[in-house]
């Protein structure tokens, strides 16, 4: 398995995904920006555009940033249901309310909107 992670040495983030990492005993090559500015285009390409860092990659393949990676290590302790759960509500919230394909309409959460094709629509 092939770890890689773009940082900067100022970001606190990305010493956070490196102590997981590390105290988890998983070898990784990080690629520090300031030292290798040239890197960060390839680094936004490989990761879908995201500018900030760490960006993780499994395998050659786009994870995460420090917020997924911790996800996943808390996936393991809350169980499949609740860390999946989790996944997809702090992606949620990260999204402008505007475009989030699903909206709770009243305060006790019950009517629940489902965006689909831009439009609308009460789940029954």
């Amino acid at each position: 398995m092939i770890i890689e992670i773009y940082t900067k040495p100022t970001c606190p983030y990305c010493h956070r995904a490196k102590e997981l990492l590390l105290k988890k005993s998983i070898k990784f090559q990080e690629y520090d920006l300031i030292q290798s500015p040239e890197l960060r285009d390839l680094m936004i390409e490989r990761a879908g555009g995201l500018n900030t860092v760490p960006q993780i990659f499994i395998n050659n393949k786009y994870l995460s940033d420090c917020d997924g990676l911790y996800i996943l290590e808390n996936t393991g302790k809350l169980g499949f249901v609740e860390g999946t759960s989790k996944i997809f509500i702090d992606g949620l919230n990260k999204l402008e309310i505007t475009k989030r394909p699903i909206h709770c309409s009243d305060i006790t959460e019950e009517t629940l909107y489902i965006k689909d094709n831009d439009i609308w629509a009460k789940e029954n």
